[in-house]
């Protein structure tokens, strides 16, 4: 339901009466103001006077504690007695003064007297009142500053008021012996029994309560609860010296005349407030009519006949009225007239309009023809989209499987060339001779080649298809230059180049990358730099800062440099330098992996290279560094041997016996040959179904090898089956041995609960890495 605003009569009349309620309700709130206020200061008056009172009270009673002192040592034998401190006459003194002056005579109401020598040492004490035999002194805070005065400030009498039990006490310290102090006399009293002479002075009844609401006394003429209303209450809260509250003298005044006269004068700004209301209503009323309701209905009948009729517009209406009503009617009168002559204009304008929305309306129905005939090709085109895209995605899973299996056809035959040209050479007892051991080089040299071409096509594919994963690991620079150096190093040797490896100091250099590829990209570009160098050329290592947060590694070599004409050609895959094609070996496709490897670690490559002179290969590359921890390998690692002492027979592992799961029989009779080579002993199963039952009848192997595709049972479910039937006494550990080297073949061996993982082929070297490490 929508809110229906009020006429603007009404809305004056309704303003006019919320004023007048608006001043009667400031003439209460004012009258109640002037009334608390009123009452308010009446509080503060007589609490001031309380507070003057109680403190005449007190001063009162600390005249008439120091006239009894001062009798006391006017007593006969007093000071003969005290000096010679006879306590028990002491006590008698005391005691029959306690109630000869005060009590009696009910001037004070006396609670103790003590009697200290010159060092405070109490001598005696009044016994009159049991009752006030507390476990300490009264007032002992007077005491303690008694003791810190010095001088004449000695001979001052002191006084204090203290709270001791839920009591008030005052108590004065008199010196003994006027100007040379003998001793000291403390009398202590109730402070409230003299604060009853308050209600005399005040005319009106008192009241005296502690803990803010225990009360203590109150006098007799202290009203009842239903005489409360005409009281006013005032009162003042007592401390004693260390600020502890004591408790509240109270005062119940009364008020009855004092309200109602508050009351009358309350009653008069209400009746004046309501008269000038009424006036007020009245007079709007008559004001308004003229000068605001007669105009504005004028100015609404014609607002109505305009709507009525279009043909009233030009009319004028009558100006009367306030002169803001007078200006509204005289500008309404133009609006009118300016609004008949545009009206006129609209009219002839509405025919044009309509010419042209019918013109407007056939070109959009053809823009909608042409709009959906756009979406139907575009619709066409997207499915044409999808199915290449679809094709592309099966080509590419058809090109990775291909890949894989060649890699996995490729790597088993090879696995056995280099497998037995490897033993042929390490073995000592039947040596070759030096014909034929050439023979068998070459065949070695010649399986790496093919074994480095399969990898890098490998790796080549993986980057093209985005499917390559790099580690964020911990790597040090130090460590992965001096392998790739002592890598590259005999193949240097080898052609009379000299490699100088005697770079900056990078001991404590990390870079956030993987291991393997770190070192991949150290080889090609120190490979290249050997390749294409000129004999008994060099090559060099340069290491700089950039940035604080940048390296650059430079390889330098002095070699046949390159054209700058083919400056842009050389990351592009399968391209070669035109006159090297047929002197070095190589695929062309190094450096394009090499450039995808550092920008995958968010790096840079680069080369600046002159024909004849010599090219520099660089490398940007974000590294840290870790003060005080040494990075890279120990004295003894940084010496990497590429020649593993693979003939060791007096090996550890002679009593230890493994299993081979291997399907080909050549790679079996391969890796029986191998493993002799150690001096290990090995069963072999021909999958997984045989290696299993093996297991379960022999479970003394002390290491398992496990290829990964094999009839009837593979490597990976044969390895779950066996982490089943492991026990927490003994646990097989359990190495893939496989041909599978696509990307992810390791971490699924390592998810199916393998131990590590060796793709073929397998050198002596890499089999005795892995031996020593597992047994």
């Amino acid at each position: 339901m929508k809110f229906k605003f009020p006429g603007l009569r009404t809305l004056i009349t309704l303003t006019v009466v919320a004023l007048g309620l608006i001043s009667l309700s400031l003439a209460i709130f004012t009258g109640e103001i002037y009334q608390k206020l009123t009452l308010n200061n009446q509080i503060n008056s007589i609490s001031k006077i309380i507070e003057h009172d109680t403190k005449s009270s007190l001063a009162e009673l600390n005249e008439k504690l120091m006239y009894l002192s001062l009798n006391l040592q006017k007593e006969e034998n007093f000071r003969n007695i005290y000096n010679k401190r006879d306590k028990e006459k002491l006590l008698n003194k005391i005691n029959r003064h306690f109630y000869q002056y005060l009590v009696t005579a009910d001037i004070i109401d006396l609670e103790k007297i003590y009697i200290y020598d010159i060092n405070y040492k109490l001598i005696a004490e009044s016994t009159e009142k049991p009752e006030n035999d507390f476990n300490k002194i009264i007032c002992s805070e007077l005491i303690n500053r008694a003791k810190k005065r010095v001088d004449t400030d000695r001979l001052r009498i002191i006084s204090y008021l203290c709270n001791m039990n839920k009591r008030s006490f005052y108590s004065i310290l008199v010196p003994i012996g006027g100007l040379k102090p003998q001793g000291y006399l403390q009398i202590v009293a109730n402070p409230i029994h003299n604060l009853k002479n308050i209600e005399q002075r005040l005319g009106s009844p008192i009241k005296v309560s502690s803990d803010k609401n225990t009360e203590i006394f109150k006098t007799k003429n202290w009203p009842a609860k239903e005489q409360m209303e005409n009281a006013l209450l005032a009162g003042y809260d007592l401390y004693s010296d260390n600020n502890e509250y004591l408790f509240t003298i109270t005062t119940a005044h009364d008020i009855s005349e004092l309200n109602k006269k508050l009351n009358k004068t309350r009653n008069f700004l209400i009746f004046i407030a309501l008269t000038i209301t009424l006036l007020s209503v009245l007079l709007s009323f008559i004001i308004l009519r003229k000068s605001t309701t007669l105009p504005v209905n004028n100015l609404l009948t014609q607002l109505r006949n305009i709507r009525k009729n279009k043909d009233n517009l030009g009319k004028e209406i009558q100006i009367i009225g306030a002169q803001e009503l007078k200006e509204v009617a005289i500008e309404f009168n133009h609006m009118t007239k300016e609004l008949q002559k545009l009206y006129k204009k609209t009219s002839q304008n509405n025919a044009l309009l309509k010419n042209e929305v019918t013109e407007r309306k056939i070109a959009e129905e053809a823009l909608q023809v042409a709009h959906e005939i756009l979406e139907q090709r575009i619709e066409e085109r997207t499915a044409d989209l999808k199915e290449v895209s679809e094709q592309a995605q099966k080509s590419n899973m058809a090109k990775s499987e291909f890949l894989s299996r060649m890699s996995h056809e490729l790597r088993t035959p090879l696995n056995a060339i280099l497998g037995y040209a490897e033993l042929m050479l390490a073995d000592t007892e039947d040596k070759l001779s030096e014909s034929h051991r050439y023979e068998v080089e070459v065949t070695l040299k010649a399986g790496m080649h093919l074994l480095n071409l399969i990898n890098e096509i490998l790796d080549l594919s993986t980057i093209e298809t985005g499917k390559i994963d790099i580690s964020n690991d911990e790597v040090s620079l130090d460590k992965a230059l001096k392998e790739a150096c002592t890598h590259i190093t005999p193949v240097a040797k080898n052609n009379n180049i000299a490699v100088n490896c005697q770079y900056n100091s990078i001991k404590n250099i990390y870079i956030r990358t993987e291991y393997q590829r770190l070192k991949q990209i150290l080889l090609n570009l120190l490979s290249n730099a050997v390749k294409y160098n000129e004999k008994e050329g060099s090559v060099t290592i340069n290491i700089e800062y950039p940035s604080e947060t940048k390296l650059k590694i430079s390889i330098i070599d002095n070699g046949i440099g390159i054209k700058s004409e083919e400056l842009d050609k050389i990351f592009t895959p399968f391209n070669r330098l035109e006159e090297y094609k047929n002197k070095v070996n190589g695929t062309g496709i190094g450096l394009t992996i090499t450039k995808s490897l550092v920008e995958l670690m968010g790096g840079e490559i680069g080369v600046n290279s002159k024909p004849k002179e010599g090219s520099t290969f660089w490398v940007t590359l974000p590294y840290y560094t870790k003060e005080g921890i040494p990075s890279g390998l120990s004295a003894k690692q940084d010496s990497i041997s590429t020649n593993a002492n693979v003939n060791s027979k007096n090996n550890s592992s002679d009593s230890k016996k493994i299993l081979i799961v291997e399907d080909d029989e050549v790679n079996q009779e391969l890796m029986l040959a191998m493993v002799n080579t150690f001096s290990i002993k090995a069963d072999i199963a021909e999958n997984g179904l045989i290696a299993i039952e093996k297991i379960k009848s022999h479970d003394d192997y002390a290491l398992i090898f496990m290829d990964l595709t094999m009839p009837e049972m593979g490597g990976l479910e044969a390895t779950k089956i066996i982490r089943n039937l492991d026990s927490e006494k003994r646990k097989s550990i359990i190495i893939a041995l496989t041909a599978n080297a696509m990307p992810g073949d390791k971490e699924k061996c390592l998810e199916a609960g393998m131990d590590d993982y060796t793709e073929k082929p397998v050198s002596l070297k890499r089999l005795k890495e892995v031996l020593d490490k597992w047994l």
